[in-house]
């Protein structure tokens, strides 16, 4: 199905593969940041697994790559890249959530501060 699909969605300018290794075959700057264009993420790759916890919060293990490709909304990236794949699936398989420290500066009465939070990085549920 991958075959066919793809090269019907360029065709159609509804793919953007601006993201893809120069040397694939599909590499095409055609519809680079073109508004309604839908950006294939694997780049032409092959995925091996996705964990999905909610929106905007998940893990892509693609084949030939070390790490994954994590998102997680909410939390700052030096929290973000220390997750694993494996903890994003772990959030499924044990129905918990991860919590991690959020270190940030704020402002209260124009003096700085240093806080410190703990947020839920890592939600099993979604909750909206």
């Amino acid at each position: 199905m991958y075959k066919k699909l793809i090269p019907k969605m360029i065709q159609d300018g509804l793919l953007d593969t601006s993201n893809y290794d120069v040397r694939h075959e599909y590499y095409s700057k055609q519809c680079v940041a073109k508004l309604g264009c839908i950006k294939y993420e694997f780049k032409g790759k092959v995925c091996k697994e996705i964990v999905m916890l909610a929106p905007k919060c998940y893990s892509m293990q693609i084949v030939g790559e070390r790490k994954p490709k994590v998102a997680a909304k909410g939390i700052g990236k030096e929290v973000s890249s220390n997750l694993t794949h494996e903890d994003y699936r772990d959030r499924i398989i044990f129905q918990n959530e991860l919590n991690k420290k959020v270190r940030r500066i704020q402002s209260f009465n124009y003096q700085l501060y240093n806080v410190t939070q703990n947020k839920i990085a890592l939600p099993f549920t979604e909750n909206k």
